[in-house]
């Protein structure tokens, strides 16, 4: 798994990506903030499907653009559309803060998602750099949801029947 800053444009991740590539068998995680996942890394991947994308999103296009900057979540979809129309497989994580906790969750989120043809979703808690986020750390209330989503500790929303998988 690669996520440190922006994987597609540090120049040792081409080693990297290139060992990764050999072991087909093994599938190898790149975390990106989707900015440079355009033709070039999009080929990359392509040819080698065991390098899967998954790509960050704070939530809808306002929570993105808020986190990220404007703009960003435009960037996002865009890349994640140009991963779908390949039929590559690709995911998204997502920062889990008390801004966006019920949003990140919902129907609405996920099938948005499902939507843009992503196959995964990777949850992560918040955790601060600076005390002028710690407002943004999850709650005991929030992070007991979090580890269990259908624990009933908040509104748990109705996982969408396109996105249930048989549990074997």
């Amino acid at each position: 798994m690669q996520s440190n800053l922006e994987a597609l444009w540090q120049p040792l991740q081409s080693v990297i990506f290139q060992k990764a590539a050999q072991h087909k068998d093994i599938l190898f995680p790149v975390f990106t903030n989707g900015a440079y996942l355009q033709s070039k890394y999009l080929d990359l991947f392509d040819k080698n499907r065991n390098l899967i994308p998954i790509i960050s999103i704070e939530g809808d296009e306002k929570t993105t653009d808020e986190r990220r900057g404007s703009g960003v979540y435009s960037q996002v979809t865009k890349a994640m559309q140009g991963v779908k129309s390949r039929g590559m497989i690709f995911g998204t994580s997502v920062t889990v803060t008390t801004e966006n906790i019920n949003e990140v969750f919902s129907d609405d989120f996920l099938n948005g998602l499902y939507d843009l043809g992503c196959k995964a979703v990777i949850y992560v808690e918040y955790v601060p750099v600076t005390d002028e986020s710690i407002h943004l750390v999850p709650s005991e209330e929030q992070e007991a949801f979090i580890k269990n989503p259908l624990s009933g500790a908040i509104q748990a929303p109705h996982l969408p029947d396109k996105l249930r998988f048989p549990i074997y």
